[in-house]
This record gives structure tokens, sequence and C-alpha cells, in this order.
């Protein structure tokens, strides 16, 4: 396939050399051999040049790079940054009243406060579903007979009640 293309630029060429030097009127007047001669492009360098190879463009060396970048020192979070400001403020004001007072960091304490606060709060979620799951079932017992319900084992995955 490629010898074909090769032909095919070969003949193009020489068509292309041929209307543009006027080898058409000189062929037909039997002169073909002294103007393809006298041309600045002759059919025998387009053949050569076809017969190279193809240009190869030779890949990219990995260069390492000639810098590096890192951090080295500690990010500061803004728990940090709060904290920090609170300790500075403390420091500012250290003798109010006629006492000094003292740098306590009242962060954690508040955090577990909070954290109490939301576990109580789920607590007493759970514990009113539970209310309410015991009373729909009761509902239900009232008016079916649920006797034989309470023999059978719980599948799994089922929360039983307390």
């Amino acid at each position: 396939m490629i010898a074909r293309l090769k032909a095919v630029v070969r003949t193009l060429l020489v068509m292309s050399l041929a209307g543009t030097l006027g080898i058409a009127a000189a062929a037909a007047a039997g002169e073909q051999e002294r103007v393809v001669a006298s041309s600045p492009v002759s059919p025998d360098h387009i053949s050569e040049g076809l017969k190279r190879p193809e240009l190869q463009i030779p890949a990219v060396p990995v260069q390492e790079p000639t810098f590096r970048s890192g951090v080295t020192e500690k990010l500061e979070t803004p728990l940090d940054v709060i904290r920090r400001e609170l300790r500075e403020e403390a420091h500012l004001h250290a003798w109010q009243g006629g006492r000094y007072t003292q740098g306590i960091d009242v962060l954690p304490a508040l955090m577990s406060l909070v954290t109490r606060v939301k576990t109580i709060r789920r607590e007493h979620a759970e514990a009113e579903a539970r209310q309410m799951v015991q009373e729909e079932l009761a509902a239900f017992c009232a008016e079916h007979d649920c006797s034989q319900a309470a023999d059978l084992p719980l599948p799994e995955g089922v929360i039983a009640p307390r």
C-alpha cells in the first residue's frame, strides 16, 4: 500500500511539474526529454526523495525537576487559631477585678458538653421510637391474636423491645 501511495505521489508530482513547466506542450512536440532534463526538479530527484526513510522524531527525554518544594511547618487549623487568640487575649487582661485570671482552655470541655447533649438527644429519640412501637404493637395485639407470635424466635436484624 505504501508503494502504491508513493507511485500516486510520484505521478502527481510529475503531472504538476508538467503543468507548471509546460511539459505537456513539449511532449506533443517530441521534446519531452530536453524539457525534463532542463527542469529544476528532475523525476530522478523526486524518486530519490521518495526512497529516503521517513523522518523519525526522537522521544523527548525525561528530565528530573530542577527544584523541589514542600511544607516543613505545621499548618494551623481553625481550632488552633481560636485557641491561640484566646491565649493572647487572656495574657492581655491578666489582672482584672483585683485578681489574676488563669489561662484555661475551655474548648475541650465545651466540645465534650456538645457531644454529651447530642448523645442525650439521640437516646431520647430512640426511647420515644421504642415507646411508639410498643404502643402500636399493643394496639395491634388488642385487635388480633398475638399469643403465638410471642413464642416465635425473632428473625435476624429485628430489634427486640427492652
